[in-house]
């Protein structure tokens, strides 16, 4: 037997548990023989297909779920998370409305006008919020993607509604011509 055979048989996963907690199912133990330093691994399931596993971890070493009262209550922030972001849209959206038309003509102006700043703020606030609600999404587990799913429609359902309104044009200027 070479040291290829070797090395692969030592690395195989031996249950499909070790699969789900180990990175491409390498064996992740240490010996250290002789030494008197211990290194204490905090390990977290990582799961690579969609599961329905209360046991996981959302977003951060602190936010760990172990129980299905835990698994709902975590659901649920990310349920109005979701219904969050889209109000935040929204608020984007209202406030663009409201500056236009009032916003200096030149573009030192318009760049460190306080509405614009504002607007500044609220994407990132926005773009920080979608990241992190997709991060969480991709924790693969069913339960909190539909929490993040439904909370997305909800939102959309209450905050998506825009209408349409007619062209603006500047007084001067002529519309569609």
């Amino acid at each position: 037997m070479d040291f290829v055979a070797i090395n692969f048989r030592l690395m195989a996963p031996r249950k499909m548990e070790d699969v789900a907690t180990t990175p491409v199912g390498m064996d992740m133990t240490m010996d250290m023989t002789g030494s008197t330093m211990k290194m204490p691994m905090k390990m977290h399931k990582m799961w690579m297909w969609f599961h329905t596993h209360v046991e996981d971890t959302i977003l951060f070493d602190f936010w760990t779920v172990n129980t299905a009262g835990e698994m709902v209550y975590s659901c649920f922030i990310l349920l109005f998370l979701a219904i969050g972001l889209e109000a935040l849209k929204w608020a984007r959206w209202r406030a663009e409305q409201h500056w236009d038309g009032k916003l200096p003509e030149t573009y030192i102006g318009r760049l460190f006008h306080h509405a614009h700043l504002v607007q500044v703020l609220l994407f990132f606030i926005q773009i920080t919020l979608g990241y992190l609600l997709m991060l969480a999404f991709m924790t693969f587990s069913i339960w909190v993607g539909l929490a993040i799913a439904i909370g997305s429609g909800i939102g959309f359902y209450f905050f998506g509604s825009r209408p349409v309104l007619p062209n603006r044009s500047r007084p001067g200027e002529e519309c569609c011509g």
